[in-house]
This record gives C-alpha cells, sequence and structure tokens, in this order.
C-alpha cells in the first residue's frame, strides 16, 4: 500500500500534534450521542446506577479508538491510566476503583442492541455535517469489505447442544483470496479465512471517510452488498449521490449486474487497459497528493501513472521519500544541528506519538486514526456536552461548606476561600541546594545542562509532609501552597512529560503526592504553584528577545537546547503545560486551586498563552479547584494573588490594567515572605527571618485589606523548614490561639 500525501482535511498542526488523549477527548465531547444516553438513561430509571452510564459509553469508544481487542484490555488500561479514566467521565478520586467489572460492559452492549437505530442516526448525522463542510464529497467513491474476526466461540456441531453465552450463533466462517504477480512473473496466492463477521463499506475515495457500511455473516459475498449500499446512500443522502462521478471496487465487486440509474455516471476499475492484478488496492487520482507547494502539474514522489488518471495499480505507485515522522522530516530539513535538535526532542517526549507531526501517511492508517474525528475538526458536529459524572466527593477542606459545595462547587470553594485568611507557602526545588535563592539560574546565567547536574545532588532526605502540614495547623493556617514547577523546570511530582523530577532523582519521591495525602488527612487546603509564564528549560518557551528579558538567561553563547524560533513554536510549550496539568488534577485527589506564576511572563506575550483554554481544562477536570494568577491575566481568576501590595502591576499595561479591575472585588490573596526579599532560601540573608511580631503585623494589615496572607518560607536543600522560621510560625500560632 503506498504512502500518499492526504489533502488538507483539517490542520495538522490542530490536529496530529495532539495526543491520543486529547482526540479521544474531541470525540467523546463531540459525537451526537445524546439522544442514546438519553434513551439509555430512560431505561435504566428506578434501577441500579453502580456505575456512570456516560463514563462506560465514552470508555467503550476509548477501546474502539485504540483499538483494544477485548474488554479486559479495555479494563486493564483504564486501571492503569488515570488520564484515560478522567477523559471518559469516570470519577477521578475513586482511581482505578472507578472502572466496571466486565459485566457491565456486556450489559450495556446487549442494550446497545435494542437501539441500533439510534446508533446508524449518529453515524449519518455524522456524515451530513461532513457534507456540508468538505467540498466535493462523495464525488470519487470506493467500495471494499474487511473482516471482523469474533471473539466468541464457533456453535456446536452437535445440534442437539443448545447454545449457551459462550458461543456466537450469529459469525461464521468467511474467506478472502488475495493473488497477484511478482516481479519476476510468478504468481503469488494469499488466502485468509476467519470466523466472525464483515463489514462492507462505502468511502469517499478522496477524503478517505466512509458514507454508508453494513455488516453482515464472513460468509456472505461482496457482490450483493454494492446495491444494497448504493440505495442506503442514495436515500439517507441523495445530494452525494448524484454528483458522483467514479467508483473504484475490488475485482470481486465487478459482477454485480448494472449500477443502479441513480449513481451514473461512474466508471468501473475494468474501464482501465490491462495488465492489471486480480485484486486492484483502493488509489486516489494524483490531484489526491497535490503539495500545496508545489504547481499542481509538477510530478511528485506517489504520483501515479499518466496511463491510469484515476486509480491506479500497486505497481504504477512510486514510494516517496518523504519521512512519516518529524524526526526524519526534520533530519531532512535541518541540517548538521539536526542531531542535537533529535535529542533535545526525544528528551522532551517530542517524538511520541500524539506530538510529531508527519507530512505523509498510509491510507489506511489514516483512516482508522481520523475517520472519527473527522467531523470534530471540520467544527461541523453540534457538541454534546460529556458531563463529569459520577459520585461527588467532598474535598476534605470543604468539609465545612458540604450543602454549599453539592449546589455549586466552585462558589463554595471561594467562599471557603474567603474565610481561610492564612496560608503556609513554600519555594523548593534544585536551587534550594545552592542557597541563593529561587532565581539563582537565571541571575548567574547558569547553563541548561550545568543547572541539571543538581538534580543527582537531590535527596529531600528531610522533607516530611506530616510535618509540614502539622507545623501549618500549628500557625493557624488553614491551607498549603508549593511549587510543584518553579521557573527553572524542575518537578516536584510524578509526571510523563520530563525526567526532570523529584521521582527520577535521587530522592525517588513524588513530594507532591506526600503533601496531598497530608493535608487531605488534616482538611488542609492544597494549592499548587505553577510556573506558566516561565521555563527557562523547555525547549520551547519564548526568547527573551522575543518580549520578555526574564524569559531566559542572559547566555553569552546561544543555549544549544532553546529551540524556539517563532511564535508558533510555543504551542508544543503549552501542550507540555496542559498535559502536566491534567497529571496534577488527576494524581492527587481535589486540590484547593492551581497557582499560576510568573504573572509578567503573560503580560509581555499574552497573545502566545491561550488562557481562557487553560483554564477551562482546570474547571471541567475539577470544578472547584479555584484558579489564581497573580493580579490576573484575563480576570476570569477566583481571587487575585499579589505581592506583598494589594494593587495592580505598574509594568503590565493595558491588559494588566483590565485584569486588575475585573478581579480586585473578589477575594484577595497577600503573598508575602518570612526571609525578606527572597523566595527560596538564600544564605547570605540568613540572619534577616522576619520574628513573630512582624508577622503579627503583616496579618493585621492583610486583615485591613479584606484580604488573606499567603506567608513563604524557603525549606532548605535538605527539604526541612529553617528553624527560625519554624519557631516564629509557632509563635504565631500560639498568640493566634
Amino acid at each position: 500500500m503506498a504512502i500518499i500525501h492526504q489533502p488538507q482535511l483539517f490542520s495538522w498542526n490542530e490536529i496530529e500534534a495532539r495526543s491520543d488523549l486529547q482526540r479521544l477527548r474531541m470525540v467523546v465531547e463531540t459525537l451526537p450521542d445524546e439522544a442514546l444516553m438519553q434513551a439509555l438513561e430512560a431505561e435504566r430509571k428506578g434501577r441500579r446506577d453502580d456505575y456512570p452510564l456516560r463514563a462506560v459509553w465514552n470508555s467503550l469508544l476509548a477501546g474502539l479508538v485504540f483499538q483494544h481487542p477485548t474488554i479486559e484490555s479495555l479494563r486493564r488500561e483504564l486501571r492503569r491510566n488515570a488520564e484515560l479514566r478522567q477523559v471518559c467521565g469516570f470519577d477521578v478520586f475513586e482511581g482505578a476503583d472507578a472502572v466496571p467489572p466486565s459485566w457491565v460492559y456486556t450489559r450495556l452492549l446487549k442494550k446497545l442492541l435494542g437501539h441500533l437505530g439510534l446508533v446508524e442516526a449518529m453515524f449519518e448525522e455524522l456524515v451530513t455535517c461532513l457534507q456540508s463542510e468538505l467540498a466535493g464529497l462523495g464525488t470519487r467513491l470506493a467500495v471494499d469489505s474487511k473482516a471482523l474476526p469474533s471473539f466468541g466461540r464457533k456453535p456446536a456441531e452437535d445440534k442437539r447442544q443448545s447454545p449457551d453465552g459462550r458461543r456466537d450463533t450469529d459469525a461464521d466462517w468467511g474467506t478472502k483470496t488475495y493473488k497477484g504477480i511478482r516481479e519476476d512473473g510468478s504468481a503469488w496466492e494469499k488466502v485468509k479465512r476467519w470466523f466472525g463477521y464483515k463489514v462492507h463499506l462505502r468511502v469517499d475515495a478522496d477524503y478517505e471517510l466512509p458514507l454508508a457500511f453494513c455488516v453482515t455473516r464472513a460468509s456472505a459475498g461482496d457482490s450483493p452488498e454494492l446495491p444494497k449500499l448504493l440505495d442506503h446512500l442514495d436515500q439517507a443522502h441523495p445530494q452525494l449521490t448524484q454528483h458522483a462521478q467514479y467508483l473504484s471496487a475490488d475485482k470481486a465487486w465487478l459482477h454485480t449486474g448494472p449500477v443502479p440509474p441513480h449513481t451514473q455516471p461512474l466508471r468501473l476499475d475494468d474501464q482501465f487497459p490491462p495488465p492489471r492484478p486480480p485484486r486492484l488496492s483502493l488509489r486516489c487520482p494524483p490531484w489526491h497528493r497535490q503539495r500545496p507547494d508545489r504547481p499542481p502539474d509538477s510530478p511528485q514522489p506517489g504520483d501515479l501513472a499518466p496511463s491510469n488518471p484515476y486509480f491506479a495499480n500497486a505497481s504504477t505507485v512510486l514510494a516517496p521519500p518523504a519521512s512519516p515522522c518529524l524526526r526524519q522530516a526534520r533530519r531532512l530539513q535541518s541540517g548538521p544541528e539536526s542531531g542535537k535538535r533529535e535529542q533535545v526532542e526525544r528528551e522532551w517526549g517530542l517524538l511520541r506519538e500524539g506530538i510529531a507531526m508527519p507530512d505523509t501517511t498510509s491510507r489506511r492508517g489514516f483512516l482508522k486514526r481520523t475517520a472519527t474525528v473527522a467531523a470534530v475538526a471540520a467544527g461541523a458536529v453540534p457538541l454534546a456536552s460529556c458531563a463529569r459524572v459520577g459520585r461527588a466527593r467532598i474535598p476534605s477542606h470543604l468539609a465545612g461548606n458540604k450543602e454549599a459545595f453539592m449546589d455549586d462547587p466552585r462558589q463554595a470553594a471561594a467562599a471557603w476561600f474567603r474565610e481561610a485568611e492564612f496560608g503556609l507557602f513554600m519555594h523548593y526545588g534544585l536551587y534550594s541546594l545552592l542557597a541563593r535563592g529561587e532565581w539563582v539560574m537565571l541571575k548567574e546565567r547558569i547553563p541548561v545542562g550545568e543547572y541539571a547536574k543538581l538534580k543527582a545532588r537531590f535527596t529531600a532526605e528531610r522533607f516530611d509532609a506530616d510535618a509540614i502540614t502539622d507545623l501549618a495547623l500549628a500557625a493557624g493556617m488553614r491551607y498549603v501552597n508549593i511549587t510543584s514547577k518553579h521557573h527553572d523546570g524542575f518537578c516536584l511530582f510524578r509526571t510523563a512529560q520530563t525526567d526532570f523530577n523529584s521521582v527520577e532523582a535521587p530522592a525517588r519521591r513524588d513530594l507532591i503526592g506526600e503533601l496531598a495525602s497530608a493535608c487531605s488527612k488534616k482538611g488542609l487546603g492544597l494549592f499548587l504553584y505553577y510556573s506558566y509564564g516561565a521555563d527557562w528549560r523547555h525547549p520551547y518557551f519564548y526568547a527573551r528577545e522575543a518580549g520578555w528579558p526574564s524569559a531566559r538567561p542572559a547566555y553569552e553563547t546561544p543555549e544549544p537546547t532553546y529551540l524556539w524560533k517563532e511564535d508558533a513554536d510555543f504551542a508544543r510549550y503549552v501542550d507540555f503545560v496542559h498535559n502536566q496539568l491534567r497529571e496534577l488534577l488527576t494524581q492527587y485527589g481535589p486540590l484547593a486551586g492551581i497557582w499560576f506564576d510568573p504573572i509578567m511572563g503573560y503580560y509581555s506575550r499574552p497573545d502566545l498563552f491561550p488562557i481562557e483554554q487553560t483554564y477551562a481544562l482546570v474547571r471541567s477536570i475539577q470544578p472547584h479547584c479555584l484558579i489564581s494568577f497573580k493580579q490576573g491575566a484575563n480576570g476570569d481568576e477566583d481571587f487575585a494573588a499579589p505581592e506583598r501590595k494589594a494593587q495592580a502591576l505598574d509594568r503590565g499595561g493595558d491588559v494588566a490594567a483590565r485584569a486588575w479591575e475585573r478581579n480586585k472585588d473578589k477575594p484577595i490573596e497577600i503573598c508575602d515572605t518570612l526571609q525578606p526579599r527572597v523566595w527560596g532560601y538564600n544564605a547570605a540573608v540568613d540572619s534577616e527571618h522576619r520574628s513573630a511580631d512582624e508577622v503579627m503585623q503583616m496579618l493585621a494589615d492583610a486583615a485591613a485589606r479584606n484580604a488573606n496572607l499567603l506567608l513563604n518560607t524557603g525549606p532548605l536543600g535538605d527539604g526541612s523548614i529553617h528553624p527560625v522560621d519554624e519557631a516564629t510560625l509557632r509563635e504565631v500560632g500560639r498568640r493566634l490561639a
């Protein structure tokens, strides 16, 4: 089968650059299945409701998209993959226990058999939407069939033995013979035999999308199904058949008698001159693979022989030299530095499936991956909301707001935050080992590779989540905030996006997981600081010359790992951030909030950040989870968190002013430090820690502004709290009590 260039049905940048889970999310949120769900819910009314119907249905779709051969295979993946459970709609807080047993899927599949009409209606609606979006849909048609093996047993040979649930009494044996001529002129033959079914398809040969289908027993011949498929398509979508011009088919389809008149004029493959092999692959005309950067008549790799202007024999197609993966494509384009670029992208996982963007793909691979989501990509299908279902779990820090939480989780969380008043902030990471502040990498221009060596020293042997939360409670605090990822890019949590994290350091610990567990047990809210507006390590964060001097260290020589060249490259960084946010929101139970920083990275280039999409992602996974981005990015934050003073940032221009105007009447949190002027531990000012008297005055000033106080301490390199800060906080707690 040839590798061919596909038409621009949709932007590869929008679809092919997405991960498998992102594509699945597009499917489950866009498939027009609301009528089917309502019908199934109506049947369930008054009966057992152990598992969310929508989530089970979505997981079945995941099994189809990811081609799991059995329900057990799908269940194993669901139990292993927390992100997949979240996309399907299972309760993220129940973990692997949310995955239903096998009998739940068996029952749902049985019920679906009673609603085949609604399932087919979903398919027809997708075809209708595609027709309105894709020019020339239906002009060139093709028919084919595919084997569908059954995992059931064949019926017993003994007719007296009654069938049971393990036997597939509807399936039978099918045989398909493939013949051809080798290059040396000898004939070959391959016979495929299977027990099960056969799906007959009528597809658009240009866009490679199915337009009609039917399922029969495996033994059913192809020839009788052609008129049925044509009749069905003519009845369901007459406008498609009215302008159909070409039909391609296997040789087995050619002896079906007259083609129905409503599809005239159609041209079958037998109009082409011999020689041709007994089986003709479904091929598309040369313009199907026309690259947009070449003249219409210029020859291209993969073009068909001119003697066959519409469909080609396998022997007439030249395989294109272009590579199907980003790595090889860049090797052709990038010159001597391609090896280094490849190494960086492999390190960051940018070559994994779902991130690489191929410029070519096989026909059947393209059909498998994109047929379902094509309607989504075209933006044509009306959205059917995939509401997050499942039994609600009250976060421990909101236990006193149970009724409000059940009514409106986000408002309940905001009300709790207004009353929280006092929180513990911690800046901890690799910079703590150097004891020169959290901006040491930027200020001292430490190269990325040199700074990364600190990972080998990160043991966090005295980081004690229980001791930290006990200290917070003793100080009269009601929540904790910690740097899950700071500007240096080092992560304190388990992540599949980079190996630059505490779990893969000598510490071998998920510090965020430990702290989340301790906070949950003690009723403390957990906020996670996340550096969205700066990343001095990620290859595709924007350059300092692109708008903000602190976006990157001012190295004297170019940093070879920095690959950002143009604004479009920033989308790779955004994908990285969104994937990490999903991990944070699905791995650690209910969070109190996500605390973004630094705001100047956003104010300097607000056009690069899809801030609305980011906020929607957070709220779609945990609706109660509060969001802040310092003074505010777009004014849709749940609270403002300025440093030291409750006022707008005077360096942010109109963007900052508009955001602050929308946020200034919302809850306010003033963040300040126990070690003046620094957030990460700095040994140079070790004698300047604030006293209990100063902290009490800070609390009074915050209360006068009707604001919370988020008070920061910079743990030492080993993870322990500085003894002076610990003593101060305990004394503050004694006074507040």
